[in-house]
Formats: structure tokens, sequence, C-alpha cells
């Protein structure tokens, strides 16, 4: 019973969630009385009922959720082939790449075959003229002994030996016209070729200098490259056809001449042949007769040939083999000069060509480059926005924090510096958050001064000292005491780059990698901290060279009045934190709330700083000893904002703009000379601007003229000699001697320990202790 009930309930709240109205079941005997058995009987009905309802709305649920997964896998299925396209038109480009770079290994090999086969082809063809001038001198031989056989012949047939010697006179005086006429048709034909090959050398030269020029206008890329040397290789293998087909009809011509020759020699042979008619002995016996004949004549003939015929066959021998070698050296230079002119044989029409080509190329990969952002933005918003990587995670969790983004109450009285300085120095003295009830941190009140004008003066600050003396420890106990907020980040020796300190984009990712200066720096902007100084504390600055990873914010320092901007991009990067900068890019501005402080030790861990450094900084010498004072509990305060502490700097500057002109006529009158001339040292207009917001600020604070004065010469200009190596003792003395007379001058009255050149004669004193 209390299952079916149980079961009864839980029906009826599925039905009631999806909106089911339960139907009246109807009973099995209607005039029963109500017992046990009818009661089960009702609630098992109407659950039965109600859960044929949701079982018909949940399988039209289950059709639906089925059709919507069909859906999602269709456009799923879609997106797999997209993306497999592009994995395939990105294959695809790789094998084209690879295989221009095979065709072009193989044209080189192709190049080098050709090279090697020119010069065979060369040696082939000097070796077949040669024999080919062999063959026609042996052929003309062989058909002068023919003819003076067959006139031996004629001559013992017709029993005519007189006749037979006229013959063989008519004979070489024959060829020795035949010779003369020979060696003028040849020096004929020589000199025409000559003439020939001259004009085509000049028309190649006049050829060559045009292509030339039209090459040196042309501006050469690779591809036109490419092409020209095919285009090389294929006037290349024109030329070498060209020339095979002519040593294949010259080979031919010599061919049919030989063939011509020995069919007049069977010819002959035939007619010999059959001019006798006699029986065998006798004709054996004419044919021994003939033989003896043929011998004589033989030597007659070479007798009856004169010591000049012979010099003249040898001379025209000679003339002919030095044509042969000048037609040769000819040929081979007529060759070399083709080949380089088709070297520059370009048309107008085939570089329109390849420039086509070119600009094809070009508008295919921006075709496919505009195809691939167009995927990657359908794939971004198929992911959706939520899921979607966002390049900023680190500033994104500040913005997200939402006691960052309410602004705290600051007091924006304008505060006596005076007044100020006395409280920031016991608060200081009594804060245990920094210190301990054994051992407060006390600082003495010019080396508070100093940096309270240094506010002022620059927006970088270096603090140098030995170990332990509270350089890191300063900067946070003077934030605490006028409400200020700070961040500390650790420098380490291995920054080289701006990377290190800001932080890097990782483009695959599309994530940028922040660091702790970034957030800080970011923090600082942030409603929570805007109205309030921000202090950004580097410890340990000179692990590594500012001048390298600082070198940004070191050159913003110098554009007063603009703010600084720290790129973090060149690409504007989406969806990006509330206070970054997308102009030309993701930039991270630099609050004007935000004050960077530098600690340094000096060892042989660190570096020095640069004076680029120095010159824009300002320099706090902590002593090694903290000043022993008691000061009174200071009364708490709020906090003191922005627009109240430059309140007072500015109404400084109005009361006490006095003092900083006292130090610059001081400079003008005493200093600039010597340090000048004996130290070849100067300054710019950056120190006259330091000093007009540095001097007011010190005075209103409880300071004097003497004591700004004495810090800004001591760190700004007597701190350059200290690396100098060619200083003279006289020049330290007279500098000295300057300072220390000329001083009350200055303060205008008594020198005493308040306004006095202490740092400056102390510095000076050290600088000649080291000179020995």
């Amino acid at each position: 019973m209390r299952e079916a009930r149980k079961a009864a309930r839980n029906a009826q709240e599925v039905a009631e969630q999806r909106g089911i109205e339960a139907e009246p079941a109807e009973l099995p005997g209607a005039d029963l009385p109500l017992t046990t058995a009818q009661e089960l009987w009702t609630e098992a009905s109407r659950v039965a009922g109600v859960y044929r309802k949701a079982l018909q709305i949940l399988e039209r649920d289950t059709e639906n959720l089925a059709r919507e997964r069909d859906q999602l896998q269709a456009k799923t299925a879609k997106q797999d082939q997209d993306q497999a396209g592009l994995v395939r038109d990105t294959l695809q480009l790789a094998a084209d790449q690879a295989r221009l770079a095979a065709d072009r290994a193989d044209l080189e090999k192709e190049l080098a075959a050709l090279r090697r086969r020119t010069q065979e082809v060369a040696e082939w063809a000097a070796q077949t003229r040669q024999e080919r001038i062999d063959s026609a001198a042996g052929f003309m031989d062989l058909e002068r002994q023919h003819q003076r056989r067959l006139d031996e012949q004629r001559a013992a047939m017709d029993q005519d030996i007189d006749r037979s010697r006229a013959e063989a006179a008519s004979a070489v005086a024959r060829e020795r016209s035949e010779l003369d006429e020979l060696r003028q048709h040849s020096a004929t034909e020589l000199e025409a070729q000559r003439a020939e090959l001259e004009e085509q050398r000049r028309a190649l030269r006049s050829e060559q200098n045009m292509l030339r020029a039209m090459a040196e206008n042309e501006q050469e890329n690779e591809d036109l490259a490419r092409q020209r040397a095919e285009l090389a290789v294929a006037a290349e293998l024109q030329r070498r056809q060209l020339k095979i087909d002519q040593l294949t009809q010259t080979h031919e011509t010599v061919k049919a001449h030989a063939d011509r020759l020995r069919e007049e020699l069977d010819r002959r042979d035939a007619a010999a042949r059959d001019a006798g008619h006699e029986d065998p002995a006798r004709l054996q016996q004419q044919i021994r007769l003939l033989n003896e004949d043929n011998s004589r004549l033989r030597a007659q003939l070479a007798n009856s040939l004169t010591i000049e015929d012979q010099q003249l066959i040898t001379r025209l021998r000679e003339d002919n083999a030095l044509q042969a070698q000048q037609i040769l050296a000819l040929e081979h230079q007529c060759a070399s000069l083709r080949t380089e002119n088709n070297l520059y044989l370009i048309s107008t029409t085939e570089v329109e060509e390849l420039r086509e080509h070119r600009d094809h190329l070009q508008h295919s990969i921006s075709t496919h480059r505009k195809l691939l952002r167009e995927k990657q933005e359908e794939v971004d918003s198929l992911l959706g926005g939520e899921r979607a990587p966002r390049p900023f995670p680190g500033l994104d969790e500040l913005d997200a924090e939402p006691g960052l983004q309410t602004a705290r109450p600051t007091n924006r009285k304008t505060p006596d510096l005076d007044d100020l300085l006395d409280h920031i120095q016991r608060h200081i003295h009594a804060d245990r958050i920094l210190s301990s009830a054994s051992s407060p941190l006390s600082f003495d009140k010019r080396d508070l001064r100093c940096l309270l004008g240094g506010l002022a003066m620059s927006r970088l600050h270096l603090l140098q000292g030995i170990s332990g003396i509270g350089k890191t420890s300063l900067p946070k106990a003077f934030a605490r005491a006028i409400g200020a907020d700070y961040a500390v980040v650790e420098v380490q020796a291995g920054w080289r780059d701006r990377a290190d300190l800001v932080g890097h984009l990782n483009a695959f990712e599309r994530r940028y990698y922040e660091t702790t200066f970034t957030k800080a720096v970011y923090q600082a902007g942030c409603a929570a901290h805007q109205d309030r100084p921000f202090f950004v504390i580097l410890d340990e600055m000179n692990l590594a060279h500012p001048e390298q990873y600082f070198a940004d914010i070191l050159s913003g320092l110098e554009n007063t009045g603009e703010q600084i901007r720290l790129q973090l991009s060149n690409q504007v990067l989406e969806p990006a934190p509330q206070h970054l900068s997308r102009q030309r890019g993701t930039h991270l501005p630099v609050p004007p709330n935000v004050w960077f402080f530098g600690t340094s030790n000096h060892d042989e861990t660190t570096v020095q700083f640069a004076d680029k450094t120095y010159d824009r900084a300002n320099v706090i010498e902590l002593p090694a000893t903290p000043p022993a004072i008691s000061p009174q509990p200071p009364q708490q305060r709020q906090p003191v904002s922005l627009k109240a502490l430059e309140d007072a700097f500015d109404r400084a500057h109005r009361q006490h703009g006095d003092a900083s002109e006292q130090i610059l006529h001081f400079l003008r009158e005493h200093l600039v000379q010597p340090m000048r001339d004996d130290f070849k040292l100067g300054w710019g207009p950056r120190l006259e601007r330091q000093i007009r917001g540095y001097a007011p600020v010190v005075v209103a604070a409880g300071g004097s003229v003497g004591e700004a004065a004495d810090h800004v010469i001591a760190t700004r200009i007597v701190r350059k000699l200290r690396n100098r190596y060619a200083l003279k003792d006289s020049d330290l003395r007279s500098l000295r001697n300057i300072v220390e007379s000329s001083w009350p001058s200055l303060v205008r009255g008594t020198v005493t320990a308040d306004n006095g050149p202490t740092a400056t004669l102390a510095l000076l004193d050290e600088l000649a202790e080291a000179r020995g």
C-alpha cells in the first residue's frame, strides 16, 4: 500500500512538472463499498494513466533530441569535412612546393648533363671534322692512283707509251689546276664564312647588349629565373640538335661521295675487264707486263713532280688544316655567343605571362587565406563564445574581482608636506607588519624628504646601499604610511628583453602569458587603485641590464606629458580586458599614479647601471646605520589621494619656486666651467627640469635649498666622475675647494650640517682617496 502510494506520488510529481492532468479511473463494480482493494485499484489506474501520458511526452522529447542530435552530427560532419578540405589544401600546397623543389633539382641535374653532353659533342665534332679532312685527302690520292692506273692500262692496250706519258702529264696538269681552283674556292668560301661570322657576331653582340639593358630594368624573381633557365636549356637543346643535323648531313655527303668513287672504280675495273678477249695465258702475261709498266710509270710520275709542286701540295694541306682549325674556333665562339644570347632571350610577352602567373598565384594565396580565416571564424562560432579561449586570462581574473572594481575612499584635502613627512616617519617606525617591536624601521627625515621630492621629480627611483638596510622596505613602508598601494616584482638574472618583464603572446594558443609586472601595472589602473599612488618595486633591479628589459619604460620617461604605453601585441586581441588599449595593436597603458622603485646591490652578481638609467632616476643612497629615533605614535589618517598629493606638489612649486632658481644659478656661476674644462662634463634641460620639480618639494617638506642642491649635485653630477680613470688629484681638489668656498652664496647664510654639501664633499673625498 505504501509503495503504491509512493509510486503514485512520484508519477503525480512528474505529471505536474510536465503539465499532465490525470484521467479519472473507472472502478469495476461501482456499487461495491470502498475497500482497500478498491483504493489500490484507483491509485493503480490513476498512476497508469499518468505513466502513459508521461511516456508519450518522453517519446516526443526523445524524438526531438534524436533530431537535434542528427542535426548536430550533420553540422559536425560538415565541419570535419571542411577541416579535412583545409588539411588537403595545405598538404596539396606542401606537395606542390616539394614538387617545385624536386623539379628545380632535376632541372639543375639536366643542365649539368647537358653541359657534359655539349663538351662530348664538341669533341666528337672536332674528331669527325678531322676524319672528314683526312678522308677527303685519302679519296683524292686514291682517285689519282686509279686514274694513273687506267691511263697506263689504256696506253699499254694501245701500245702507245708516248701517249700514256702525255696523258699522265695532262693528268698532272689537270690535278694541279684542280688544286689551284680548290685553293681559290676554299679561300673565297673561307673569307665569306669569316665575313658572315663577323656579321653574326656583331649582330649577336648588339642583341646581347640590348637584352642586357632590358634585363637590368626588369626585377628578377625566382619564377623569372626558373623560366629563363628553361628557355636557355631549350635553346641549348635546339642548337645542339641543329649541330647534330649539320654533322649528320656532312656525314651523308661524305658517304655519298665515297659511294660515287667506289662506283666509278667498279665501272672502270669492269671496262678494263671487258677490253680484253684473249686467252688466259696471254692475258696473264699482259697483266704482268701491265703491272711492270704500272710500276715504271708510277716511278716516272713521282719523278715528274717538281719540288715546287710537292711544296705547293704540302702548303695547301697546311693551309687547309689551319683553315679547319679557324673554322672550328669560330663555330665554338658562335655557339658560345648563341648560348649567352639565349640566356637573355625572353620576350616582353613572356615577361608579361610570368607576371600574370605570379599575380594569379598571389590571388590564389589570398583567397586561401581568406577562406582559412572564414573557416576559423566559423569554427570559433560553432564552439561558442563561452568555450573560446580568452587571450588575457590573468587580467580577466583581475577584472572579475569585485574589490578591484570599486573605488575606495581617500582624503582629497591638500596636505601640508612638512606635516605629511612627520606622519610618514612616525607611521613607518610604528608599523609592525614590516618590522618588529625589537627592531623597528627607522629612516632619517632627510632620506624621506629625498623620496618625497623624488615623486615630484621622476617616476623612477633607485635605492642603493649595503644589503639588509631596508631598501625594499622603504617604498613599502612609505606607501603604507600615505595609504598607497604597491606590488613587488622579483627581477631575475636571465632577463634580456621586454618579454621577460611584460610577458609574451603564444600565437598558436592565442594566449598572452602575463607577468607579475603586467598584472601590477594593470591593477594600478583599476577603480580601487586609480585614485591612490601605486608603487611597483623591482627588487634586485640590477641583477640584469635594465637598459634591455626596462627599455620601453626608460624611453617613455623622456616623453613628459605623454602616457607610457607598453605594446603587448601588434594585433588587436579580442576579447580584451577593459583597461587595455586597442589602437594599432594591443597596449597596456601605464596609469599616471604609478611610480617605479628599483633596489640595487653592488657585488659580483650584479651589473652597473648605465648613465641612461641614472639620468632618468632619483637616486637615494641609504646610510649603513639607521638613525636612532623615538617618534610619537602616529594618528590615524585617511589615505592621501593622488590628486591631493599632486596639488601639494603644485603648491610647493608656487611657493618655493625660487629655491630651484637658486640652485640653477649656483650651477651656472660656479660649476659649469670647471666641470666642462677639467672633466669634459655637462648637463642639459633634463637636469634643470628635474631640479625645478625636486627642490621646491624638499623645501616645503622642511628641508633647505642646500639639502636639495647637495643631493642633486652628488647624485647627478659628481657621481659621473666615479667611473673615470683619467682623473687628476689637482682637479678633484680644485672642484672640492670651489664647492666648499661658494656654498655660502647658495644657502645665503651660514653653512651647517643641515644645509651643507655633506654628500658632495664625501663623494669627492672618496674619489680622491681611490686615486691613492
